[in-house]
């Protein structure tokens, strides 16, 4: 689908925009419409196979450099708006069960190509090489005159990537898998997909599937590995890393000789897109792990258990963190 597609040229940016800079479209209709179609394609379209999943962990990659780009060039965000106000019509087609009628047009493609080049002209050679990748595997003239659900289907067909099969745990019947990262190991479920982001901050994204335990809440969470400078004024202090956005509620936790919290973003600071997480310290090497779900959530609604509710939800989060070992 030419919407698929986009999931590393437009849905980039649209992540980039709508989700983590959401502020952008908060309190308007319109912008309220694209971001619920957006959010309902990433989870019902994007996660739905390991190809797509795939695509999604390079778009999570790419997020935070987009966002540094529309901060720079915020004349171009009324272009992005005006795309996805051109493609929206057939995505909410394709997320109703009806991508079979709506046919992609030729106003439509070149739309795309045309914002396509543009970031092309701003990005960093990663990201125009991970957008050019793409545009030779999927030739955007192809998709003129497809329904979205042949077009859906042309880039399922023509998926190329050899995806790594997971490394499982024993003893989890095959339901959870593990992973090591500079020297930090920790499990997740066995069917969601890790995408490693290189580069100083040290975070990988870990792709969440549609195969999930139907009593999850998912979303996109990120693991990240950070050392901790000494500072002679202001020495560490693990609980001022959460202090700052005054949680709902927190829970102490020691994992391998960690000391950590779990807690919850105070709903009245974050708005729509709302994190819990976790967070792990080590006294011995001066590193700090922290696990984030990011949660869209219109209603207000994800936050308002207590702690042992969010462990139903959100188990994957309280299993991630509480698998954490130094090795």
């Amino acid at each position: 689908m030419k919407k698929l597609k986009r999931s590393i040229a437009v849905v980039i940016i649209s992540l980039a925009l709508l989700i983590v800079n959401f502020q952008h479209v908060q309190g308007t209709i319109i912008g309220m419409h694209i971001f619920i179609s957006l959010w309902r394609f990433e989870k019902e379209v994007l996660q739905a196979t390991p190809a797509r999943q795939y695509y999604e962990g390079i778009a999570w990659l790419h997020i935070f450099e987009g966002l540094r780009i529309l901060s720079e060039h915020p004349e171009h965000v009324d272009e992005v708006y005006s795309l996805a106000n051109l493609t929206l019509p057939h995505l909410d087609a394709l997320l109703d069960g009806k991508g079979d009628t709506a046919t992609i047009t030729e106003e439509q493609v070149k739309a795309v190509e045309a914002e396509v080049n543009w970031w092309m002209s701003v990005a960093s050679p990663s990201f125009q090489a991970d957008m050019q990748k793409v545009l030779e595997l999927y030739p955007l003239n192809q998709f003129i005159g497809m329904t979205m659900d042949d077009a859906l289907d042309y880039v399922n067909s023509r998926f190329a990537e050899t995806l790594e099969k997971p490394d499982l745990v024993d003893g989890t019947d095959g339901n959870w898998a593990y992973y090591i990262y500079k020297g930090f190991y920790f499990e997740y479920p066995s069917s969601w997909y890790v995408k490693v982001r290189e580069d100083p901050y040290g975070n990988l994204f870990i792709i969440p599937s549609t195969e999930s335990s139907k009593q999850w809440n998912t979303g996109v969470t990120s693991f990240e590995i950070m050392e901790i400078w000494p500072d002679p004024i202001q020495p560490f202090d693990l609980h001022r890393e959460i202090d700052y956005v005054d949680p709902k509620w927190e829970q102490p936790v020691m994992v391998d000789g960690m000391e950590g919290y779990y807690f919850s973003y105070d709903p009245s600071k974050t708005g729509l897109f709302r994190k819990l997480e976790s967070i792990l310290y080590s006294e011995e090497r001066k590193i700090k792990v922290r696990v984030t779900v990011m949660l869209f959530d219109p209603n207000g609604m994800f936050f308002d258990f207590n702690v042992n509710e969010a462990k139903g939800k959100y188990e994957y989060l309280f299993h991630i963190t509480e698998s954490v070992k130094l090795r």
